[in-house]
């Protein structure tokens, strides 16, 4: 009688250790994808980081064009529109009018570029 009770208990104890042993095996897996994935993103960023060199910043530019309009440049920058023409007006980034159009010389946005690089790599 103890032969027989103890039967189906050890085929339960049996399924839940196999159920332990699945869910061990795919939370490894899954700790696994997460850490490629993550590694991944981390040589994915290290590749797209920019570069603090004048001629890097030159190849980021619209090519065959001395000057960029606000739209470009805020893209160009990683920032708004309004920031761009706030810096124009304030002066900080240096423009010229033509016509009804505000540009900014690549000549001076690399060179404003390149002197904050350089205060940022002193600090």
């Amino acid at each position: 009688m103890s032969r027989e009770s103890n039967q189906p208990t050890s085929d339960i104890d049996d399924f839940h250790n196999g159920l332990r042993i699945l869910a061990r095996m795919i939370a490894r897996a899954y700790i696994k994808d997460l850490d490629l994935k993550h590694q991944q993103l981390k040589e994915k960023q290290a590749n797209t980081e920019p570069t603090s060199s004048k001629a890097n910043l030159r190849r980021k530019f619209p090519k065959r064009r001395l000057a960029l309009t606000v739209p470009e440049t805020a893209v160009l920058l990683g920032v708004d529109r309004p920031s761009v023409y706030d810096s124009v007006i304030s002066g900080q980034i240096p423009s010229v009018m033509i016509g009804q159009e505000i540009v900014i010389p690549k000549a001076a946005l690399v060179k404003l570029l390149s002197i904050s690089l350089k205060d940022d790599k002193k600090k």
